[in-house]
């Protein structure tokens, strides 16, 4: 069975949030995870959904991987912080974006 990761970073006050974590996504899928993509289940959303009801949904998502993926950036975010501690409370595997090479 292939690990599940989940991917965090800072979407709030990020311009091309979006565009960041598709590219991320299919990197992680071509090394053969299964991944969680909170900008796009959140993108889904209505447009009146607070900081808080988005970081319950992103929290939620979070119990259902293995691992998490911290982009670039994510120490800026205080959601990312947030998903970082909970996986380091589920005792879950954590990788940081310059454990990948993603430039390929």
């Amino acid at each position: 069975m292939k690990e599940t990761i989940y991917i965090s970073g800072k979407i709030t006050e990020s311009k091309f949030y979006r565009i960041h974590f598709m590219l991320v996504s299919a990197k992680l899928k071509l090394l053969g995870y299964k991944v969680y993509n909170p900008a796009k289940i959140c993108s889904r959303m209505p447009k009146w959904t607070t900081h808080e009801e988005y970081m319950h949904i992103c929290l939620e998502v979070l119990t259902m991987a293995d691992s998490i993926y911290m982009m670039r950036g994510w120490e800026d975010s205080k959601g990312a912080r947030l998903e970082l501690e909970k996986a380091k409370k589920r005792v879950m595997q954590i990788y940081y974006h310059d454990m990948f090479d993603m430039r390929r």
